[in-house]
């Protein structure tokens, strides 16, 4: 199994309309996803714009961090320290679909899976999705 970690600073309306919204288009349960947040200030704006959704995350975790390059040392260390070895796909906040080599994704579970399978022939357990073309 894999573990989807999002970072995100004060976006909750972007993540949700963006990044989660994908997700969801998918079928991926949102029990996958880490959302990383800064403090409790930036988890109560999320938690006003999100609602209950909060809940269904596996986690939300408080980074204590500045910045996102600070916030991504962070997930390393949060899933580093874990006892077991997590598959984890880091994910910005504001992807709004998924492209691979032949087009629009149509399955991104499987296209993750996938990409373990890769990464793990490589000794490799982390991997991200940004919101850039990279044509």
């Amino acid at each position: 199994m894999y573990r989807i970690a999002i970072p995100s600073f004060q976006r909750p309306i972007i993540f949700r309309k963006r990044s989660l919204n994908c997700i969801q288009k998918f079928n991926i349960p949102l029990s996958t996803i880490d959302l990383f947040l800064e403090n409790e200030e930036q988890y109560d704006l999320y938690q006003k714009e999100l609602g209950s959704l909060m809940t269904e995350f596996g986690n939300v975790i408080l980074t204590k961090t500045v910045g996102v390059g600070a916030k991504r040392n962070a997930i390393r260390k949060y899933y580093h320290d874990k006892e077991k070895i997590i598959n984890v796909v880091q994910m910005d906040d504001d992807v709004e679909s998924f492209w691979d080599m032949q087009g629009k994704l149509l399955d991104l579970n499987q296209f993750i899976v996938d990409a373990f399978v890769y990464t793990g022939e490589q000794n490799l357990n982390c991997w991200g999705i940004i919101s850039h073309d990279n044509n």
